[in-house]
């Protein structure tokens, strides 16, 4: 199991940490912190020499992990004492805290099995997170590339950074659904230490890890190839170095840190930084009140950290399109118009999302949001507000980790905002938590336009916003009712945990338990598999070791690309005809055959003459198969 390799580091750094920081928790997020850094340095060096490939990547992280264990050794022989038990000191001895404890294991053990047992079938994943990753293998580097599908190049690449390791040291995607499970154990375990941290009980701070286990979405996101769980994770390592800088810990670690969180945060998706603008604001006005201008020293040393993290990626962008972060010919993700009803049409919209996690009433829902643009006079499909061509409604199932709603932790997670907006349990700090949590709303919902799967965005503001609800559900009159709501909140997550639309558990006809793995893939277009795998097979026995693709911004590659992989793994893809601002992307020293033997379209039919005069050898489905003949 050589992709078990990358975790030694991460223990390392977890014993040495635990002897140094005020609690397990924050060595355990401190850890983390700092493995993805280095991953990220890892990965980046590595690319340079264009040697992301098995070997190199095997002596590396065995040199690592050899370095790291003689350091452990060196500086804390005992640490490894010390943590375990701070971590087994820390179970709760009451019965009900038990029961909410082992509830949370539930969750995410079954989430964890589902990672481990299914096949990555995301959209997303199939057309751009996992086919990136497929594309760096091919090249041995991260370098830009003319691709047809521009997010492989210029969309935040860490969580695809720990998936190229995993999959170049396991020999598959077996484990690439474990970024996101792990995030969402980090998650659970954050989020109970950021609520210490504002003044929540232990039976506060399990109900706030009951939350964060329980949000429907993250529960279908912890066992899929996405990032958003990768994001959320990281915004919370952030907050809780921030709740430190806030308390008279103002270090030039903790800064360090917390600028490499925010980086990573920015490195994985950049939506991300709107929920942490205000946490940000929070430090800068809480250290210059008591610092003066030294807030602005650790804030400008908590700013290089960001572009030190995301430097390469940066450059990389720039280097293709001109631009950080996305080229000019992409759609258009933000909003082109900020007015208050502009706002105010978001706000409700991204609100009415979550309607889709109620076995009814989505009719009720949209009828009230009509109704409220009405009173507001602004368009409920306002294209300057609304993406490309989309239109509100509610999508697909319940269960689906696309479009999937948090109904009850909207409920809960409004009360504990009021709450502490009301009273401020606990201090005025919950009342500013709070307030931070609000604005990151606000400036989601101003800075990017709505879109029908905008819900899996929010998840990192869930995460959160877990921590208040531990704290109102703890140091009020409701402290009684945590069991209860606890109880019910896990019963119900469930259900999301065992019958995720595209990888359901328990199923009569379609469990991942008893079907094969290649079907998995094509769990929501059950219609490709023929044509995918018959048109894999026809691949895998071309005598060419290159083929060409010419695919749609939006095509279903990945599964083609694995299945031939796994057949021939001496072949490689390029992309042709590419007629974007990727075009003139330079793949390293290689030359870039513009028709190699073998050409492969998906969903194109728009194709140079010299194609189109031949037959293709193959044509099932979306997938055809050219050989022409150059002269």
């Amino acid at each position: 199991m050589l992709a078990l390799l990358i975790l030694p580091l991460w223990l390392c750094l977890f014993g040495i940490l635990s002897k140094r920081l005020p609690d397990w928790r924050d060595a355990f997020l401190a850890a983390w912190a700092v493995w993805g850094i280095a991953i990220t340095a890892l990965t980046e060096g590595l690319s340079l020499f264009e040697e992301l490939a098995f070997w190199p990547l095997v002596t590396a992280w065995l040199l690592i992990s050899v370095g790291a264990a003689v350091l452990f050794w060196v500086s804390e022989p005992r640490a490894v004492m010390v943590s375990v038990r701070s971590v087994f000191s820390g179970i709760p001895r009451e019965t009900s805290q038990r029961i909410l404890l082992s509830g949370i294991g539930v969750i995410l053990f079954i989430t964890a099995c589902v990672a481990l047992i299914s096949a990555p079938n995301n959209f997303d994943s199939m057309t751009y997170h996992l086919t990136r990753v497929l594309n760096w293998m091919d090249h041995h580097s991260l370098r830009n590339y003319p691709t047809h599908d521009l997010r492989q190049l210029y969309l935040g690449p860490w969580a695809e950074f720990v998936i190229l390791h995993l999959q170049i040291l396991s020999g598959g995607d077996r484990f690439s659904a474990c970024v996101q499970c792990i995030s969402m154990l980090g998650s659970v375990i954050g989020v109970s230490r950021v609520a210490s941290k504002l003044g929540a009980t232990g039976q506060g701070q399990l109900f706030a890890s009951v939350c964060c286990v329980t949000i429907p979405m993250g529960i279908l996101q912890g066992s899929s190839t996405q990032n958003d769980y990768v994001t959320a994770f990281w915004l919370l390592c952030f907050v809780n170095v921030a709740m430190d800088l806030m308390n008279e810990r103002v270090t030039w670690g903790n800064a360090t840190l917390g600028g490499a969180t925010l980086g990573l945060v920015a490195l994985t998706k950049m939506s991300g930084l709107l929920f942490a603008a205000p946490f940000v604001i929070w430090i800068g006005a809480s250290m210059y009140r008591r610092h003066g201008m030294r807030a602005i020293a650790v804030l400008s040393w908590m700013a290089f950290c960001i572009v030190a993290v995301n430097a390469s990626h940066f450059q990389r962008n720039w280097g293709t399109f001109g631009s950080l972060l996305e080229p000019p010919d992409e759609d258009a993700y933000q909003n082109e118009v900020h007015s208050p009803a502009a706002i105010a049409s978001n706000v409700v919209r991204n609100v009415a999302v979550h309607a889709a996690g109620l076995p009814r009433g989505r009719g009720v829902v949209v009828g009230v949001v009509q109704r409220f643009h009405q009173l507001i006079r602004w368009d409920i499909n306002d294209r300057r507000t609304t993406f490309a061509h989309t239109r509100f409604r509610f999508l697909g199932p319940a269960l689906h980790e696309d479009t999937a709603g948090n109904p009850l932790h909207v409920l809960l997670g409004g009360l504990a905002i009021v709450i502490c907006l009301w009273s401020a349990p606990g201090g005025s700090r919950n009342r500013i938590y709070a307030v931070c949590v609000c604005t990151g709303l606000l400036l989601f919902c101003a800075f990017l336009k709505w879109q029908p799967w905008i819900s899996r965005l929010q998840l990192p503001l869930f995460v959160a916003a877990t921590p208040i609800m531990g704290v109102a559900f703890s140091l009020t009159g409701l402290r009684r009712s945590s069991l209860a709501v606890g109880i019910v909140l896990l019963v119900v997550g469930v259900l999301p945990a065992t019958r995720n639309a595209t990888r359901p558990l328990l199923s009569m006809h379609s469990s991942i338990l008893f079907r094969d793995r290649t079907a998995q893939y094509f769990e929501e277009s059950a219609d490709w598999q023929g044509p995918y795998v018959a048109a894999a097979a026809e691949l895998s026995t071309t005598p060419s070791a290159r083929v060409g693709v010419v695919c749609g911004g939006n095509s279903w590659e990945y599964p083609l690309r694995i299945l031939v992989r796994e057949a021939a793994p001496n072949v490689q893809f390029e992309y042709i005809e590419v007629r974007n601002s990727s075009r003139h992307a330079l793949l390293g020293s290689s030359p870039i055959m513009k028709w190699p033997g073998t050409i492969v379209t998906i969903d194109r039919s728009d194709l140079d003459d010299q194609l189109r005069r031949g037959r293709p050898a193959f044509a099932l489905g979306p997938i055809s198969i050219y050989r022409p003949q150059i002269e």
